[in-house]
């Protein structure tokens, strides 16, 4: 693809074949991506210390599902506000109370109760049907009558204004993988997460980013709890209408993420969304991250296979479920440092560039010291296999 294409010519170190095999091993399976052998081999970069600190998390710290803990939240309360002005788009029902008041050449207030079967009885009107119109609707109705008994009203000079007194309740049925699946008994006002705050939100093997709202047998809404997590959207948190039916599917596309991450977590994945995406969910990367590679550890028939992921492949790499991710901390060795002790003004750590002497390093910290010994010095260097020299 031109995403593909646009990857495989940058700058990753790697040559074309072993970008191919890369995106083809992290893609394969996905119904975005091509299905074929994978031919470069089994493993790629991860060293031994980062399999064994892998595993040390997983066995040593529980990790929680990302989202999980926000229904349980005594401090949060998602109780419908039932001082907020009537959306025009509310739905009236039985056993509500519109407010009319009318004013202007005519002073006049009624609070009117919506009868079983829909109706409102306006005096000297007569009755009005408003049942099961939104409170917008029902208000052009209802000035449409009144223009019939009260002048002025066509032409501005009377004012009618319809509200929302007292409200009736509703019955919300949530079913599936909830914590406390049940029939609930709500305000009318009642939203999507105000129905899920009351069930104790998804259990455990509940998802947060499938949830089915029904009405009259077919679904009118698909509610994913990530948005709102992570950029605060709530479009699809609709408000429900009595028997509304919410039914939380079973999580099936479970990932951890771990290591040097800002929100180590189990995560759950839609399809077609990245390594990147992923990162995104859980923070980014902690400050002693080694950014360079991400780990993906992945289920491959009756084992695990680890792939290792450069850090220009994060958005073009698909996640599936069950892969774990790994990110490891960067290296405590550092690359250039040059280590004085002894009789000097101020020994410690310096960088050691390729110009550097021992006399340049002496002046760097600031010269020797009157008790020093100017004769000798010791110099105790590693060798690159780790055997120390000593250089007097």
């Amino acid at each position: 693809t031109g995403e593909s294409q646009g990857i495989i010519n940058g700058s990753s170190g790697l040559s074309q074949m072993q970008q191919l095999q890369l995106l083809r091993q992290m893609n394969k399976g996905n119904t975005d991506g091509v299905e074929l052998e994978d031919e470069y081999g089994k493993r790629m970069y991860l060293s031994k210390d980062s399999t064994e600190q892998f595993q040390d998390f997983l066995n040593d710290k529980k990790l929680r599902i990302y989202g999980s803990g926000f229904f349980n939240n005594k401090k949060i309360t998602f109780e419908p506000n039932l001082n907020l002005a009537t959306p025009v788009n509310y739905v009236i029902g039985g056993s509500d109370q519109l407010l009319v008041d009318i004013s202007g050449l005519y002073d006049a207030s009624y609070k009117l109760n919506v009868s079983p079967d829909g109706k409102i009885r306006i005096p000297n009107a007569g009755p009005v049907k408003v049942g099961g119109l939104t409170i917008e609707s029902a208000g052009r109705i209802i000035r449409s009558e009144l223009s019939k008994y009260y002048s002025g009203i066509s032409s501005g000079e009377t004012k009618v204004t319809i509200g929302l007194g007292n409200i009736r309740s509703i019955k919300v049925t949530i079913v599936g993988e909830a914590k406390r699946p049940g029939t609930y008994t709500l305000p009318s006002l009642a939203t999507v997460f105000n129905a899920l705050y009351s069930c104790g939100g998804p259990s455990e093997i509940g998802s947060l980013r499938k949830i089915n709202i029904f009405r009259n047998g077919g679904r009118v809404a698909t509610l994913d709890f990530y948005e709102f997590l992570k950029n605060g959207k709530s479009e699809n948190n609709i408000v429900l209408q009595d028997n509304d039916m919410i039914m939380i599917e079973a999580n099936n596309n479970k990932v951890i993420v771990d290591g040097a991450i800002n929100r180590r977590a189990i995560y759950e994945i839609v399809p077609g969304e990245s390594l990147q995406d992923l990162l995104n969910y859980a923070g980014g990367f902690a400050e002693k991250a080694n950014q360079s590679i991400v780990s993906v550890f992945r289920i491959d028939g009756n084992q695990r296979r680890v792939i290792d992921i450069p850090k220009e492949f994060l958005s073009s790499s698909l996640v599936k479920a069950g892969d774990s991710i790994y990110i490891a901390e960067v290296a405590s060795k550092v690359a250039n440092e040059v280590v004085l002790r002894g009789a000097v003004y101020r020994p410690g750590s310096y960088a050691a560039d390729e110009e550097l002497t021992v006399s340049k390093l002496i002046r760097k910290a600031g010269g020797v010291t009157d008790d020093a010994f100017i004769n000798m010095a010791n110099i105790k260097r590693q060798r690159k296999n780790q055997i120390p020299e000593v250089i007097g």
